[in-house]
């Protein structure tokens, strides 16, 4: 700790930085303007994530948890530093790429997720199940802070709002419902901000405290607790989404339609029928600049209507049912079917030529959908031509579940009926990452942008939520074999060096390495041993017996295996009903194998 001056204090060790209490940004001097606000959002993190570890338990090494940290990360380099700076202490540097093979935060649940989403807080996630009440969990102590009932079927989508005070929710029961986060996530209208246990963190009087409780989410005699409900749709609403000014949602349903309307009193501006018989839209954004509607569904074709007037403007077939639509730029959208990833690009302009209108579309005999849709007879004012297509994969031993877009808009993700997620990249046209963890399907998908980082959120329907990072600077293939972080080591008591001689580790392809490390390098001197037959599934935990043989491992299938490493065979030794999340070894007479699984089982 030095000073700059009588009133600053500047902190460089960071040994101390998990006690500090940021107060302003004046506090640290020495730090450029263009990178503060990123320096204060790393250490925030880190300091949420470890603090309260660290001031309980002095054992814990804070440089060693720096290290664990993605290696852009400004907590990282600083703990890299010091850890340099001092020869006579050893510390694990994780070597593995940790962006390109992220080790995700797993929250476990219950039960089914079926929609989630991140809010204005990494930490604060709104997650649902099936029973259609959705839940707001903190991520750092795995609970829920609250709940709020409203729906009374399965959830099918969560959406944040553009300025982040409040979200929407649409449901198989037919609605869409807006709820208020104002004094749960951000500060209410009377500039208070509540913790997870419901006080305002300016600790008001108890009077002013209890009122600010019970009024933080509207609750009407059913419990339902959402700020506004729209009830325009007839059959099971699949996709909700704000506009870019966050005053409109547009919403599309299995009653064939998409209806635009306000966000304020649910007033219904357009409603547009899908042309094809017999079928619905699956997904709908507003472009960019708001001044088309597109949507599309299991009909394999995209459509792109005015939204001013709800004319049509041009339609695209694609090769298989939409599932997600996303803008990439002005004139450009990243299109995924079940089978296909594409890049659709156009130009546009104004005219005043005569085009088909959407009553065309619909049918010379549907009267009553003709008077809803608000001018379906008019000429549009707007032209789309050259449309390309660029097909970034198509998919013929498997099928996508869920899409979505980075926030900076460099990577489509999807997840993948192989319990995969992939990443592509926008500008490159391939395919930079793949995502192994989750047991089961990947039913929703959500990204989160921080100063210096950028986070993806997955859920399954194995009963999980993942949080993921992913690079900004730099995303490189995966085909490079690399180590995961859940290793076991085998120590030499033999040995003079306080180093670990052999160690075992899965890969990013599911298999189980024993490596020799050397003692004369700051662990990179290292040579291959042997490596274990190959999984179809992720390897969730290893131990290796003392006697270096055998290499007991668990997987997300349940699976505890042995690897005989003379042998070179595997065999199952236990089956758990969830993945197994701990092994234990035992030694008396005989090897005790103790393994406990993410359902709570134990063998």
């Amino acid at each position: 700790m030095s000073k700059k001056s009588p009133d600053t204090t500047v902190y460089h060790d960071f040994s101390y930085v998990y006690k500090l209490h940021i107060n302003g940004d004046n506090q640290i001097k020495d730090v450029q303007d263009e990178n503060r606000e990123a320096v204060f959002e790393d250490f925030e993190r880190f300091i949420r994530s470890h603090g309260l570890d660290l001031h309980r338990f002095q054992d814990i090494d804070i440089i060693q948890c720096g290290l664990q940290e993605t290696h852009t990360n400004h907590v990282y380099t600083e703990a890299l530093k010091i850890a340099r700076r001092r020869p006579n202490k050893l510390y694990l540097e994780f070597l593995l790429d940790q962006d390109t093979v992220p080790q995700p935060h797993t929250l476990s649940l219950k039960e089914e997720v079926f929609a989630a989403c991140f809010t204005t807080l990494e930490k604060k996630l709104l997650i649902s199940n099936g029973c259609g009440v959705i839940n707001l969990w903190d991520t750092d102590y795995a609970r829920i802070l609250y709940t709020l009932p409203g729906h009374k079927q399965t959830v099918t989508h969560i959406e944040l709002s553009p300025d982040g005070t409040q979200f929407l929710s649409c449901s198989e029961d037919c609605t869409v419902k807006l709820w208020n986060l104002e004094g749960a996530i951000c500060k209410n209208k009377d500039q208070e901000e509540f913790d997870e246990y419901g006080c305002a963190l300016k600790t008001p009087s108890p009077r002013m405290r209890q009122h600010n409780w019970s009024n933080m989410f509207s609750n009407d005699n059913n419990g339902d607790r959402s700020q506004l409900t729209f009830s325009g749709h007839e059959d099971h609403v699949l996709y909700a989404t704000y506009s870019q000014n966050g005053k409109e949602i547009m919403s599309c349903s299995k009653d064939t339609t998409v209806k635009v309307w306000s966000a304020i009193n649910g007033e219904i501006r357009l409603t547009i029928q899908v042309p094809s018989d017999l079928c619905f839209a699956n997904i709908c954004i507003f472009s960019e600049n708001e001044s088309l509607i597109l949507f599309g569904g299991n009909d394999k074709v995209i459509y792109a209507h005015e939204n001013s007037t709800g004319n049509v403007i041009t339609s695209f077939p694609t090769s298989g049912d939409v599932i997600g639509i996303m803008n990439v730029s002005g004139y450009e959208i990243a299109v995924v079917t079940n089978n296909s990833i594409s890049i659709y690009s156009w130009e546009c302009d104004t005219t005043t030529d005569v085009v088909p209108s959407a009553q065309l579309l619909i049918g010379k005999n549907s009267a009553d959908r003709h008077t809803k849709m608000n001018g379906a007879g008019k000429d549009t004012s707007i032209r789309m031509f050259d449309v390309n297509c660029k097909q970034l994969e198509l998919l013929n031993d498997a099928h996508y579940t869920c899409a979505a877009l980075s926030q900076d808009g460099r990577f489509i993700i999807v997840g993948v009926s192989n319990l995969t997620i992939r990443l592509f990249d926008v500008d490159e046209y391939k395919q930079v990452a793949t995502y192994h963890g989750h047991a089961g399907w990947v039913t929703c998908l959500d990204t989160f942008r921080g100063a210096s980082y950028q986070l993806l959120l997955s859920g399954s329907d194995d009963k999980t939520i993942k949080i993921w990072h992913i690079e900004l600077t730099e995303c490189r293939t995966e085909h490079k074999c690399k180590l995961r972080q859940n290793f076991d080591a085998l120590w030499d008591g033999k040995s003079s060096y306080p180093c670990v001689p052999l160690l075992v580790a899965p890969d990013n392809q599911n298999n189980l390495q024993v490596i020799q490390l050397h003692t004369t390098h700051f662990l990179r001197g290292r040579s291959f041993v042997i490596e274990s037959v190959q999984e179809s599934v992720e390897v969730k935990t290893c131990q290796i017996t003392s006697n270096g043989e055998f290499m007991v491992y668990g997987c997300c299938n349940g699976l505890v295996k042995v690897f005989d490493m003379k042998k070179k065979t595997s065999f199952v030794l236990m089956k758990l009903n969830g993945a197994v999340h701990y092994l234990q070894l035992c030694y008396c007479d005989s090897i005790i194998i103790i393994a406990a699984g993410e359902d709570n089982s134990l063998k």
